[in-house]
């Protein structure tokens, strides 16, 4: 039931709002490679489109519905049990914040409320380790070849176990679910020719089946100048204004 209610949660979100937000400069994908590749297996993208009749049909068959005609779904535990979920964002983006007040409102139009809670940087990292959340915005930087181990891998935070990952893990979701590793390491090891149905694989597993985390998209970063007036520049994938000090701008 977890698993459907995830899984609903990929058609739950406008991507393209996303580009909107951000003046065009950031490009939709519902999986986790950017649309340009090779190999993006697009038919699995339009299969999780944005379709909240979608969304709620799910939850529905997954026994979240109106029980009781109030227009608001709830969950049945021997009577009907109401349902809010906590969705945390940092303030320090406003896009990201709008991201997530437009899911609140489509989520509110089909019986589903959510507490949007926009915290500070500070308070959102403790909110994420304190496990204070049912849901959370989080942006990350892939790996060039778009392994997503430290996203699912399953969380150690005991510095004294071999198996201590809190220092590089981004998986703050509490999953256990450790068979996402064969359909990686299948993807990473395979051939030219099998790639591109490995990672299909993979993302079929991710959405349809454990909804393990929702792709919204990939932000562009761009300088935009006119030919002459800036020398110096040393921009990079990490930081497109690194060493910005010795960078020389010529207005005359």
């Amino acid at each position: 039931q977890n698993n459907s209610f995830r899984v609903a949660m990929q058609y739950a979100f406008d991507r393209e709002n996303l580009v909107e937000l951000l003046g065009g400069n950031a490009v939709a994908s519902a999986l986790p490679m950017y649309p340009s590749c090779d190999i993006y297996p697009q038919a699995t993208a339009d299969a999780v489109r944005y379709n909240l009749e979608t969304c709620k049909n799910i939850l529905e068959n997954a026994g979240i519905k109106d029980y009781d005609d109030d227009g608001l779904m709830e969950y049945m535990s021997g009577t009907p049990q109401s349902i809010s979920l906590v969705f945390i964002v940092c303030s320090d983006s406003s896009a990201k914040s709008s991201v997530a007040r437009r899911f609140q409102s489509d989520m509110a139009s089909i019986g589903l409320t959510v507490d949007v809670q926009e915290l500070t940087w500070e308070n959102y990292i403790a909110a994420l380790d304190e496990g204070k959340f049912d849901m959370y915005y989080g942006e990350v930087k892939l790996r060039n070849n778009f392994d997503l181990t430290e996203l699912l891998q399953v969380r150690d935070d005991d510095e004294k176990s071999k198996t201590y990952n809190a220092g590089t893990n981004m998986n703050f979701t509490n999953s256990r679910d450790s068979t996402f590793e064969k359909y990686i390491n299948d993807y990473l090891a395979a051939g030219d020719t099998g790639r591109a149905m490995a990672y299909q694989t993979l993302c079929e597993y991710l959405t349809t089946y454990t909804g393990s985390f929702i792709t919204i998209g990939f932000e562009k970063q761009q300088i935009i100048t006119h030919r002459g007036v800036v020398k110096g520049v040393d921009a990079n994938f990490g930081n497109p204004l690194y060493n910005f000090a010795n960078w020389t701008i010529d207005m005359g």
